[in-house]
């Protein structure tokens, strides 16, 4: 059977196709994967090295959506760049026709606290909270 969510992670300097498939994940183990990720230390090799920043990427398999997170910065200033990644139901204007669409929401912050408090919405399911908080 497979997990609700998955947790990828990509590191600094790596191909893109060597993304790290960490397997299943709850919030609880997430936070402790996300707290001990060297956050600081990839994103200066990425900042020294001009290479793509390091992201932890988590999957809702039941959803078809994830929410990511970055890193940019040097020194002592971080941000921590974000992107909800789901899938919308939308009807036509005219035509009434429903379709679907991707869409991304994204917002930056320094704070880790903010991040896992995105995340803990992301793991309860509260799809419109989240969209809210990222708009």
């Amino acid at each position: 059977m497979t997990s609700k969510f998955t947790l990828d992670v990509f590191f600094t300097g790596d191909d893109l196709d060597k993304t790290i498939e960490k397997g299943a994940v709850e919030y609880d183990s997430f936070v402790e994967e996300f707290t001990s990720f060297p956050w600081h230390e990839q994103c200066d090799l990425s900042y020294k090295n001009l290479t793509l920043p390091p992201t932890i990427t988590v999957r809702n398999n039941s959803e078809n959506c994830m929410l990511w997170t970055s890193i940019e910065g040097e020194g002592n200033e971080y941000t921590y760049n974000m992107g909800y990644r789901y899938t919308k139901t939308s009807k036509g204007i005219f035509s009434g026709k429903e379709f679907t669409n991707e869409e991304e929401n994204n917002t930056s912050t320094n704070q880790v606290k903010r991040v896992l408090e995105l995340y803990m919405l992301f793991f309860q399911g509260d799809k419109d909270g989240l969209i809210a908080e990222l708009e």
